[in-house]
């Protein structure tokens, strides 16, 4: 899955005023990412019980890259870069997580919380 996602669904497609097209268009967009967003996170886990912890770190960064708004692609990453040790790494990516969701006036998923609570311990 890692290899074959190319971003976001026709993310060049221009549908006009067509509001059925671009209802349709953001649904697909929407499951097709969600989707992805899945299966990298199982790859993610499974390479964390293997200890194969580098890989899962370099998947973690790729997943961060093609999805950096999805709440559960940024849970799954900062999780394999915890593991893999890079701890400075997986605040940031948490920090500007949160960054922007506060700028888009949107709370962070409790996951999330739960795992900004586990830093600060």
């Amino acid at each position: 899955a890692l290899a074959l996602y190319a971003g976001p669904f026709c993310a060049r497609l221009d549908v006009g005023g067509a509001e059925a097209a671009s209802r349709w268009l953001a649904v697909e967009r929407t499951r097709l990412e969600q989707s992805y967003v899945g299966a990298v996170s199982r790859c993610l886990e499974e390479r964390l019980k293997r200890g194969a912890l580098a890989d899962a770190a370099r998947i973690a960064r790729a997943l961060v890259a093609a999805a950096p708004e999805h709440s559960d692609a940024i849970a799954a990453a900062y999780d394999a870069l915890v593991a893999a040790g890079e701890m400075h790494e997986a605040r940031e990516l948490l920090a500007r997580h949160q960054g922007f969701l506060a700028a888009a006036d949107l709370e962070l998923p409790p996951p999330l919380r739960q795992r900004i609570a586990a830093q600060a311990k």
